[in-house]
């Protein structure tokens, strides 16, 4: 992950002796110091901020920004931290052992638990009637720092481990801010540094939504097998999209439904997900593309739907492989937030059988491979909406071109026999199936004219 690059020991350990400053709020920062930096703390050194009188208070407030999550130079294994998430009786704690199971013959598993869970068995009621913006408040800032110590606390023994290591975190940190209002999101925000770029694509690798029982396999919906659920039917489909709303900024963020019948298959779709960022060939990913020649506005989307939005910049690599192809992807949010990624694909009969590895890089290693862009390609720019309807992640992408645009709704998935029935929504106004018409294959788009 890419957080900031600050030191997270010192970061991590205040100055003693000082008594007087050892009663400041550890959670928020002095004004002056903010008016006067005009900074945010992962875009400032530490080192440097000794220098201020307030340096105290900016090293308590760093103590509680996310970990440095990536492979260190030098580092002898690779370390992935998936979040496994989804509505009440999904599957999770089913699916996280069957995870542990089916890769622990190539890596060491590390399953992190689920921080309410366990507040539940530590003997805490949360009543969410009960809460008032500051009481929900508190309770948010406090699990999510628990969560994020924990999660970094794996990492780090991971870190140190022979062999390689997955980490699957029973759900992650924006599933705590699922059950929030705006207000209590931003207070959170506010008082800690975080923001949903840090606690989404800097963070984990991927995210792999489970889609609740509630919604498609209504017979073997249960509140029995856990004590902190008591949800009914309507309730566990309300908390399931809410839930899939908050990650929908991931980059990597998949939905795995009910649509096929049975548990075991439920898994092995999930299981064939996670295989393709592990470069474990053993599924394939299919895609289905249909052109928009009207373009896309948000406005059509119905009320309700969240959806985000990004600019992103491909740049293609050489490769001397035959069958693969490289680039790096700059994501750019909103806010001007950037997160970077890697991709190589291994090349099919048919381009929508393709198998993928996406890795996350930090800005340092995306622009050492700038070096190595292919000539003959341009830089491609495109404009992204990303938004859920009916458990189906839809991607629309406008390619931004000399003299002319061009808008493409996308729709991956992991099972063919599911492909010839997804089709966009109505407000889309699509028309024709490019999934097949080299023209509007990215590569081929890139090429310079």
């Amino acid at each position: 992950m890419e957080p900031s690059e600050n030191n997270q020991k010192e970061a991590q350990q205040p100055e003693k002796g000082d008594e007087k400053e050892q009663e400041t709020d550890p959670d928020v920062l002095n004004e002056e110091f903010r008016q006067k930096r005009g900074e945010t703390l992962d875009t400032v050194d530490l080192n440097e901020l000794k220098k201020e009188v307030t340096y105290k208070d900016a090293v308590r407030k760093a103590k509680y920004l996310t970990g440095k999550k990536m492979n260190e130079d030098g580092q002898t294994n690779k370390v992935f931290l998936f979040c496994i998430t989804g509505g009440p009786c999904a599957g999770k704690t089913t699916c996280l052992q069957f995870l542990s199971e089916r890769f622990a013959p190539q890596y060491k598993v590390f399953i992190v638990p689920e921080l309410a869970t366990m507040t539940v068995q530590a003997g805490v009621a949360i009543i969410p009637s009960e809460f008032t913006p500051e009481t929900h408040k508190v309770f948010t800032k406090g699990i999510m720092k628990a969560q994020m110590d924990l999660e970094n606390y794996y990492y780090d023994l991971a870190r140190i481990q022979k062999k390689d290591v997955i980490i699957f975190t029973d759900r992650g940190m924006m599933d705590n801010t699922a059950y929030c209002t705006k207000e209590v999101t931003e207070k959170v925000f506010g008082e800690t540094g975080w923001n949903v770029q840090k606690l989404t694509n800097q963070r984990y690798d991927a995210v792999f939504h489970l889609v609740t029982a509630a919604d498609g396999a209504e017979q073997y919906y249960t509140c029995e097998n856990n004590e902190a659920r008591s949800e009914g039917v309507e309730v566990a489909r309300m908390l399931d999209k809410w839930t899939q709303n908050a990650w929908v900024e991931h980059a990597h963020h998949f939905v795995v439904d009910n649509s096929i019948p049975g548990f075991n298959l439920k898994m092995q779709r999930l299981y064939g997900l996670i295989t393709r960022f592990l470069n474990v060939p053993e599924t394939v990913h299919f895609t289905k593309k249909y052109l928009c020649p009207e373009g896309f506005d948000t406005a059509w989307l119905p009320e309700g739907v969240k959806f985000a939005n990004f600019y992103e910049e491909f740049d293609f690599l050489t490769c001397n492989e035959e069958n693969k192809r490289m680039w790096i992807k700059k994501r750019t949010d909103p806010d001007g937030n950037n997160s970077y990624s890697i991709v190589t694909r291994t090349m099919a009969e048919k381009e929508d059988h393709r198998l993928e590895l996406k890795r996350k890089i930090n800005a340092r290693i995306y622009n050492e491979y700038q070096w190595q862009k292919d000539d003959s390609m341009i830089t491609l720019k495109k404009n992204f909406t990303v938004f859920n309807w009916e458990n189906i992640t839809y991607m629309v992408e406008t390619y931004i071109l000399e003299g002319e645009n061009i808008t493409v709704c996308r729709i991956n998935i992991d099972n063919e026999e599911l492909l010839e029935k997804c089709k966009p929504p109505s407000f889309m106004k699509s028309t024709d199936d490019i999934s097949l018409d080299p023209k509007y294959f990215m590569y081929n788009i890139s090429k310079k004219k």
